[in-house]
């Protein structure tokens, strides 16, 4: 399960600074994660947008501490198309900056990530998200694949 809440504030015209919080609960081993990820994006053209997000994983398996930081420059395009809104993103390079695993190296690149979303709105607070990872691990060489479908609901206003 997971919970998400964000907050942002405009900058500019074009440019919006969030902070975005999640916490993951895992049913299977009854334990909790966490990661504080802030963004900023600046729209450019019709349907894009740029910009970079920082995430921060401080809670893994009830225990606080830092656990890896990231930085994931990304490239957004979306559009309504049918009922729903596509959209397309390009996280490339995903850079760890830091790692408390000693297995990993600080400062490595981790993956160039292709993402496809299609969501569909099913009433005002409502929505069915059909998700597409394709991630291709530099380290390793090796592409992956995840498909997502998840609702989500608003509980804000």
């Amino acid at each position: 399960m997971e919970w998400e809440a964000a907050y942002s504030w405009k900058l500019g015209e074009k440019s919006k600074f969030t902070l975005k919080h999640e916490l993951y609960y895992d049913i299977e081993d009854t334990d909790f994660a966490a990661e504080l990820t802030p963004k900023f994006y600046t729209k450019v053209g019709k349907n894009f947008k740029i910009g970079f997000e920082l995430e921060i994983d401080y809670l893994k398996h009830d225990e606080f501490d830092l656990y890896e930081i990231e930085v994931e420059p990304t490239i957004k395009w979306s559009n309504e198309i049918g009922p729903g809104k596509l959209s397309l993103e390009l996280e490339a390079p995903v850079m760890r900056f830091y790692t408390s695993d000693d297995s990993k190296d600080d400062f490595k690149f981790e993956t160039v990530e292709p993402i496809i979303n299609y969501t569909i709105p099913l009433n005002d607070r409502t929505s069915m998200n059909f998700e597409l990872d394709i991630p291709y691990d530099v380290q390793k060489e090796k592409m992956d694949t995840n498909f997502n479908i998840t609702m989500a609901w608003n509980l804000g206003s």
